[in-house]
């Protein structure tokens, strides 16, 4: 595992510096999965989602969108997918 500068002797000597004990690439992959755009789409009356807003990958941004267009198109189903087209949330 490829850690950070001096971070696992640290750990050997006991002398446990969180940030630093942590491998350098964990950040950057959360960063990297949290990266993520959300499609926030309603359904037609035909049957078909339409793309409404697009939200960064976290929670309180994806339900404040799913809300606002819930406002914006009301009666009508709406749904948050990611990129791959995996359901997030529906209301």
């Amino acid at each position: 595992m490829d850690f950070t500068e001096g971070g696992d002797r640290e750990v050997a000597q006991g002398r446990l510096n969180i940030s630093r004990a942590v491998p350098k690439w964990s950040s950057l992959a959360v960063r990297q999965i949290m990266m993520f755009d959300i499609a926030i789409q309603y359904q037609d009356a035909l049957g078909n989602w339409i793309t409404s807003v697009t939200v960064p990958n976290q929670p309180p941004l994806i339900l404040n969108g799913m809300k606002g267009v819930a406002v914006l198109c009301p009666g009508k189903r709406v749904r948050a997918v990611d990129q791959d087209g995996k359901l997030i949330d529906i209301l």
